[in-house]
């Protein structure tokens, strides 16, 4: 482009393409600004680099060249008679202090005169609508809105797509899902049709929160992908549109990935002054460490709760305003928080017309006013909540909003009856997403509608079991994988595998890491990027028959179920016929003995020795009485007459060495339907291969590998180099038993890439949900190899959990860091056994009841654990 001077109607359209080439028109417009002296044309000029700055996210030149376009004679005098450039300068000059959060200023900047023709009061109506919008002022807004469309019309077709974009954004808020889709998909067109990728890829961003709104997260991610690409591409910032995403992550259920994504992108958005957006981030911000537990959440929700009160964002205010109420239910319980003041906060959301906020709102103040007593107040509160419209989280919520208000109505089964159709619409629209995490993430937004189940089930012991079955691991039941012939996964994970050995090698060789440490984050986001931006067609994903819970026959077994109702934790316990309801205490306080134990426990397992060791071991034998007496000894009577249990665990429970509690063989399971279902595998036709594998690193695990192998004929043995992903993967299909011997890691904020290491890297919970026909029973031989998250009160995500979902029988993991020393010998004891008929739960029993006056001994016995089935045996 050259930099002469050039006519009037030049200038003008660079103002029109400023958002297509922000560096190249802001060049443009400065060279030109030095030898113009003409004012109308000097003021156009001032608007070319403002709007350029803006984009580029330079707030300080954005704001002093658009008051000096707002004051040239481009925005004040009809002389021009270009009354709609001057509407475009006008808003411009509001956009800029609105985005500095400036809303006084932003609303005062949109001057009306009577000069301004129907085109040119459309446009200051667009621009009043994002101003009512970003105070949180969403009914006003859309009035706005609606009259800034109605007054644009096709033959203005950029100027309609961004008063559409603006009327969507309004929408997506207020719960109209289906009409704002529609905006976004109209404007997004408009723009490709006038040759602006830019802005259509700003839209197509738009159009992602609106369809995550609607549930549809596999689409939400992958239209997010797909235009920050095209944006970065383009050259522009995307800081404004990773806060929508990182608002639609937590959504989804992945908090972990916000609070990872978002203080660096606050920490940029300040910078630039963007201090509207900003403060938006930190709201999000709050609600992802809220999700987590973070103590921290409510100190950031109060920080941008300020600071959106001293810019006159008061919807925005009432939003901060409920993520702290949230935060004090969450520590303290819903009695901890006045119904008047929870109340006033969604009174001020439905103000505003922030009615995907309002909803939950006023089902918190139900719960604050049921504890308080209030039963009228709650059923008040309760009718509040919107009962039509909106995406399927939207309908979710309304029906179980109607579902408490039939329970306080004293209707139980009314109650039951909407609640499981609330879980059967999550059911069915779950099934779509491809990626394990999603299905497993989007179960917590049943959690409520399950918890009213559990609520109203009375005093029957089954009736609570089926209650509490009725929303446990739904969604690892019959997981449907990524086939293993998937060039693109296979890809991105050979990918990941080179740069955690990259990585591997510059720590070994005490090389900078930065850029090692980058490139496997990167690596690690494709992979699961690859997978979240998925759906199945509809109908394909595979599911098993269901087993009713009324239908689980447990034998000889009995079954401790355990089920948090309220604040409360109770055991179901079927055994010998008979089925009881046992109360055990608060969770709270269950949840703090676990904690306290697991943590003397984990640094036995660190390898102490000397006094220190005698003296925590002591320690933690007297936790772990303490323990027993507290969840283990009210069930002993009831499971007296039955030699083996199934415990199907919630929360922190997965994390309890129960066989060592109960003194007998225990299977756990992430529900008992799939322990049921993995029974399939316990009376095989005959005898199938055994492999055993070694990796890397560990001492000792190669001799490992080599006696447990000695013990069972024709064992095939894989060692060294030769004992990589693929080839560990081509031994597993069909297997019997496979060990591994390896080291290990838990990744608590995603499951799916914790680890087993190979020769050439991580095996991870992507490479075992593509296998066709995993082996029957495994013996990890590795730290933490047992642990689950849940994210959602039934679904337990771990490397365990994932194998019985793809149809492993039994699972020999640890729920501890695991000494080497101490379990080599334990682990090839335990395969003699096995060899020797032994089921594996009695193998398991066997060789952690030694005497544990050693501490790295105890820490072994409390390690391991089987998940699946017991019963299983080796048939030789």
């Amino acid at each position: 482009m050259s930099s002469a001077p050039v006519s009037r109607i030049h200038e003008i359209e660079w103002f029109r393409r400023a958002r297509e080439d922000p560096p190249g028109y802001r060049h443009l417009a400065t060279e030109a600004l030095r030898t113009e002296l003409d004012e109308s044309r000097r003021g156009l000029l001032h608007a070319v680099i403002a709007r350029a700055a803006l984009e580029l996210h330079d707030m300080d030149q954005a704001l002093a060249h658009a008051e000096a376009a707002a004051t040239s004679e481009v925005g004040t005098r009809p002389p021009l008679a270009e009354p709609q450039l001057r509407a475009r300068v006008v808003a411009l000059h509001s956009l800029v202090l609105m985005r500095m959060g400036e809303l006084a200023g932003a609303a005062n900047a949109l001057v009306i005169d009577e000069a301004l023709d129907d085109h040119a009061l459309g446009l200051i109506a667009s621009q009043r609508s994002a101003v009512l919008y970003c105070g949180g002022e969403l009914a006003a807004a859309l009035e706005a809105a609606n009259e800034a469309v109605s007054r644009l019309g096709p033959d203005q077709p950029v100027d309609r797509a961004r008063a559409l974009n603006n009327r969507a954004i309004i929408r997506l808020y207020l719960g109209g899902s289906a009409e704002g889709l529609a905006d976004f998909v109209e404007a997004e067109a408009l723009m490709r049709a006038e040759g602006l990728p830019f802005l259509a890829a700003d839209v197509a961003h738009n159009r992602g929160m609106m369809l995550a709104r609607q549930g549809d997260l596999p689409a939400a991610i992958d239209t997010f992908a797909r235009a920050e690409e095209e944006l970065a591409g383009l050259g522009a910032p995307i800081d404004v549109q990773l806060v929508a995403r990182a608002e639609v992550l937590a959504l989804a259920g992945l908090v972990e990935d916000v609070v990872d994504l978002l203080p660096t992108v606050i920490a940029r958005l300040d910078a630039a002054g963007l201090t509207a957006t900003a403060d938006e981030a930190r709201l999000t911000l709050a609600i992802a460490q809220l999700e987590l537990g973070d103590p921290d959440a409510a100190a950031t929700a109060a920080r941008a709760r300020e600071t959106f009160v001293a810019t006159g964002r008061s919807g925005w205010s009432a939003i901060a305003h409920d993520v702290e109420i949230q935060a004090t239910i969450q520590a303290l319980g819903p009695s901890a928080v006045d119904p008047g003041r929870a109340a006033d906060v969604a009174e001020a959301l439905e103000r505003a017309g922030m009615q995907v906020f309002s909803g939950p709102s006023w089902l918190r103040v139900a719960a604050c006013a049921r504890a308080a007593g209030d039963e009228d107040g709650a059923i008040s509160a309760l009718a509040r909540v919107r009962r039509s419209g909106g995406g399927v989280i939207e309908r979710l919520l309304a029906y179980e909003a109607t579902a408490r208000y039939r329970v306080l109505l004293g209707d139980d089964l009314g109650a039951r009856r909407r609640a499981e159709r609330g879980l059967q619409l999550l059911e069915r629209h779950r099934t779509l997403f491809q990626a394990t995490e999603l299905r497993v993430r989007a179960s917590a937004w049943g959690d409520g509608l399950a918890s009213i189940l559990v609520e109203v089930a009375g005093d029957d012991p089954r009736e609570l079991f089926a209650a509490a079955e009725r929303w446990r691991a739904t969604a690892l039941s019959g997981l449907a994988s990524p086939p293993v012939t998937d060039v693109e996964l296979s890809r991105l994970l050979a990918d990941y595998r080179s740069a955690y050995a990259g990585l591997a090698s510059a720590v070994r060789d005490d090389l900078a890491t930065t850029e090692a440490t980058d490139r496997l984050t990167h690596a690690e986001r494709a992979v699961a990027g690859c997978l979240r931006r998925r759906s199945w067609a509809d109908g394909s994903l595979r599911r098993p028959p269901d087993v009713p819970a009324a239908d689980i026959e447990f034998g000889a077994t009995g079954l401790i179920e355990f089920v948090a109702v309220g604040p409360q934790l109770c055991a179901v316990v079927a055994a010998g016929g008979m089925w009881q309801r046992i109360p055990i205490g608060p969770v709270v306080h269950v949840q703090r003995m676990i904690a306290a134990t697991m943590a003397s426990l984990r640094q036995l397992a660190a390898g102490l020795d000397g006094p220190a060791a005698r003296l925590l071991a002591t320690s933690a034998r007297a936790q772990l009485d303490r323990l027993a007496r507290a969840v283990a000894e009210p069930l002993q009577e009831a499971v007296q007459d039955v030699a083996e249990l199934v415990i199907v665990p919630v929360g922190s429970l997965h994390s309890v060495p129960w066989t060592r509690l109960f003194g007998r063989p225990v299977s756990l399971a992430p529900s008992a339907a799939m322990w049921a279902s993995a029974g399939r595998g316990v009376t095989a036709s005959g005898p199938r291969r055994v492999v055993v594998v070694a990796g890397p690193g560990r001492a000792g695990a190669a001799a490992e590998a080599a006696a447990v192998a000695a013990t069972h004929q024709g064992a095939e043995l894989c060692l060294g180099a030769a004992a990589t992903v693929e080839a560990t993967a081509a031994l597993c299909e069909g297997a019997g038993l496979l060990h591994i011997a390896s080291h290990a890691q838990f990744r608590r904020a995603n499951p799916l890439f914790s680890h087993l290491v190979l020769a050439d890297g991580p095996l991870t919970g992507f490479d075992l949900e593509r296998l066709r026909d995993p082996p029957t029973a495994i013996v990890l031989s590795a730290c933490s190899t047992g642990q689950v998250a849940e994210r959602s009160a039934g679904e337990p995500l771990g490397l365990t959990s994932l194998l019985l979902s793809s149809g492993t029988t039994a699972v020999i993991a640890s729920i501890l860091p695991l000494p080497d020393d101490a379990a080599a010998p334990r682990m090839v004891a335990l395969h003699h056994r096995l060899r020797a008929s032994s089921s594996v739960g009695e193998a398991l029993l066997a060789v952690t009841s030694s005497d544990d006056d050693d501490p790295a001994e105890l820490a072994v016995s409390c390690a391991l654990a089987c998940f699946g089935r017991a019963d299983w045996r080796l048939l030789v």
